[in-house]
């Protein structure tokens, strides 16, 4: 739980979505980052 904190604090400023897909360990978590192209 608290890797997942983690986990989600850092995809937080690039707007990331994190959700969990299986709560059996090890934790599988699924991460999803809209893509913004960086001039």
């Amino acid at each position: 739980e608290n890797e997942l904190h983690t986990v989600r604090e850092r995809v937080l400023p690039f707007s990331g979505v994190v959700s969990v897909i299986s709560q059996k360990h090890p934790t599988e978590v699924q991460v999803r980052l809209p893509y913004k192209e960086r001039n």
